[in-house]
């Protein structure tokens, strides 16, 4: 039950944050974290559980507010298991979160991610909301039915019906797909003729118009 504001770390950083037991319902809110060195392959702004990470022995529901993070830290978070936790990034380029145990379950937004084309998303570490495609999964997390991916580009979007890769996915945006797809998916382009304003996959990777 501990409230930490308006903190500057800075120097060769472990963990910017490190909660374990005995350590529930704190907010850490205007923190500045500049990894300066980064000679240490598994730093993080903030780390959860560390100690005993398949089992939950604390270091929940804590809140985690207005983060600056800059630097060369390995890793934005690293998670062992933990429950109810929120991270909100202010300018950080947001990269993979690393979970070392459990399956932690936490929500993540940051207002930079992706260079800017919006603002990216987890809830419960599945991703919600994603301002492009090349974010990576977290780690030991996988996309499930029914997770979007907005948007793919600045000029399209996707929602996912399975896990990529196995299952089709209904997107929507300008110009042809030219993104790899499931036979089952299905694009539907704005600025298509009558022709072209629908695509199936039809194949591995093969995009076919078949009109409206």
């Amino acid at each position: 039950d501990n409230v930490f504001e308006h903190g500057l770390i800075v120097g060769n950083i472990l963990c910017g944050f490190e909660f374990e037991a005995n350590s529930d319902t704190n907010v850490a809110e205007y923190q500045q974290m500049f990894e300066m060195e980064n000679s240490l392959p598994a730093s993080a702004s903030v780390c959860l559980n560390l100690s005993d990470p398949t089992q939950d022995i604390d270091a929940d529901g804590i809140l985690f507010h207005n983060l600056f993070v800059t630097g060369t830290f390995a890793y934005p978070l690293i998670l062992g298991q933990s429950s109810s936790n929120e991270f909100d990034f202010t300018d950080q380029v947001y990269q993979n979160v690393h979970v070392i145990g459990g399956a932690p379950l936490f929500s993540v937004k940051s207002d930079e991610i992706n260079s800017g084309f919006g603002s990216d998303l987890y809830r419960n570490g599945r991703i919600a909301v994603a301002a492009s495609g090349v974010l990576p999964p977290i780690s030991k997390n996988t996309f499930k039915t029914g997770d979007g991916m907005f948007a793919r580009s600045t000029t399209s979007g996707c929602i996912f019906l399975g896990a990529p890769g196995s299952g089709p996915m209904l997107c929507g945006g300008q110009g042809a797909p030219t993104m790899s797809c499931v036979v089952g998916s299905q694009y539907y382009r704005s600025d298509g003729s009558a022709s072209t304003l629908r695509y199936s996959c039809e194949a591995s990777n093969t995009w076919i118009a078949v009109g409206p």
